[in-house]
């Protein structure tokens, strides 16, 4: 099955479009050397996993990496309306 998206989803039309998600997803959640790092080593096991066949152990360590990345945003918006 072939998924299309309209244009201003890939556009970030109406402010939910995957290119502004992306954006906001750079902005809070790889700020820092060290959160790019951790997000990189991340999406090297994943790739590891899935290239091996790995696919329960992909898609696990990928929640984990999202969970991890929601947690850290919300930690960091928490910090700036408190200052």
């Amino acid at each position: 099955m072939v998924m299309r998206l309209p244009l201003s989803t890939l556009a970030g039309g109406g402010g939910t479009g995957l290119a502004r998600r992306s954006w906001r997803y750079t902005k809070l959640s790889l700020r820092t050397a060290e959160r790019r790092q951790f997000s990189a080593q991340g999406w090297r096991k994943i790739y590891t996993f899935v290239s091996t066949g790995q696919f329960q152990e992909a898609g696990e360590l990928m929640e984990k990496l999202v969970h991890a990345t929601r947690v850290d945003a919300v930690n960091y918006l928490s910090e700036i309306e408190s200052s």
